[in-house]
């Protein structure tokens, strides 16, 4: 869709606004972790997100800072909003197609699928745009030239994008071109599947003999179709973000619910990003493995449930700045009953850090499941 056909609607904040996709897609969310999907919803902001009916989160998140009064909403879905003068891009909803058959239940407000879905912009393809209403009363959408409306007559009309972005795993006409043609040539053409979805990050150019090919293999004639391609027209996987800071604090949460405590950790070695592409991201930290140093764990990429990719992160400990206890290291031990509280000495059977438990034996031979409270002393409450 072409900048003109672009709309704003004004969702005024905290009003919800009313959005319905007009098309084949639906709206995507996730509920306990789970896709979900809707084919109208009121979109509102919770807890700085976008979220949908029920508090249920927008797939993919789309963040909303505390100083937007105002958002809008396009007719392909990107949405903006108003900080003093200022427009600000917060992001872009993403349609889900399915194919022919697949089955859609309802639970609890929105969509269960049986299978995946393929994604896609609105206002793509048959995707469909996004109409909205706020208020109560819909709002006037976007006069459409009057010889748009009448049926396309003559040769059908492909204009390849210079650029076009693509969510997978194929890649159909109708996502890389505007096409003029009678609405059954139309639907036939924007269907030819182009083949699979590139790699994320790395561009592949759209070869004009190729595409010929495949509109021949469609039952179209050449001389009977007006191609239009740039030069170097590319397509290009829509891709999320994975930064280093991310994979880190994975791993940092890993160790702390390992070892139940916080501990001062910092990452020195360096950790590309990751070119993901769109869908629900997870990163999934295995078993913090100690060294000398630290720990190391493995941080793993999962989209839509997919294992795509991992870093394995190095955590160095800084010693210096916690307190902790070594095996064979005497200890004062706080004995606490009932409000009461005697203190003996001991020495530590295993290590510890602030925070955890480790096993000590008193200076009379009992044996106390510990919890480290400063360097050198434990409590024991019985």
């Amino acid at each position: 869709m072409t900048s003109a056909l672009l709309i704003g609607l004004i969702l005024a904040a905290p009003s919800p606004l009313k959005v319905k996709v007009d098309g084949d897609g639906y709206l995507r969310f996730v509920r306990d972790g789970r896709i979900v999907y809707a084919k109208e919803t009121q979109l509102q902001v919770a807890r700085g997100v976008l979220v949908g009916t029920q508090g249920v989160a927008l797939l993919p998140q789309i963040s909303v800072p505390s100083n937007v009064a105002d958002l809008s909403v396009s007719l392909d879905g990107f949405i903006s909003g108003k900080s003093g003068a200022k427009v600000i891009d917060l992001g872009r909803l993403v349609i889900a197609l399915f194919k022919p058959g697949t089955a859609l239940s309802p639970k609890e407000g929105y969509l269960i699928a049986t299978d995946r879905a393929n994604l896609t912009n609105p206002g793509e393809g048959l995707a469909g745009v996004i109409r909205s209403e706020f208020g109560g009363a819909p709002l006037e959408q976007p006069t459409t030239p009057a010889a748009s409306t009448k049926p396309h007559t003559g040769k059908p009309e492909i204009k390849i994008r210079a650029l076009s972005e693509v969510a997978g795993p194929t890649v159909t006409l109708g996502e890389v071109a505007e096409i003029s043609a009678s609405a059954e040539d139309r639907t036939k053409l924007e269907a030819i599947v182009l083949g699979d979805a590139p790699v994320a990050g790395i561009p592949r150019p759209l070869v004009q003999s190729r595409l010929l090919f495949l509109i021949q293999q469609a039952g179209f004639k050449s001389k009977d179709i007006e191609i239009s391609i740039p030069l170097e027209a590319k397509i290009a996987l829509k891709i999320q973000k994975v930064t280093a800071t991310q994979f880190i604090a994975a791993a940092k949460d890993a160790v702390a619910q390992q070892l139940g405590v916080n501990l001062p950790l910092t990452c020195s070695q360096s950790i590309s990003d990751f070119n993901a592409p769109v869908g629900e991201l997870k990163l999934e930290a295995g078993q913090a493995t100690k060294n000398q140093a630290g720990f190391t764990v493995l941080v793993s990429i999962l989209v839509d449930g997919r294992r795509l990719n991992s870093r394995l992160v190095a955590l160095n400990l800084d010693s210096a700045s916690i307190v902790a206890i070594k095996s064979g290291d005497p200890v004062r031990i706080h004995l606490k009953s009932a409000g009461a509280s005697i203190e003996v000495t001991g020495k530590a059977r295993t290590s510890g850090f602030l925070g955890q438990q480790i096993t000590v034996v008193s200076s009379t031979g009992s044996v106390h499941l510990a919890t480290v409270v400063s360097a050198g002393e434990v409590e024991v409450k019985l």
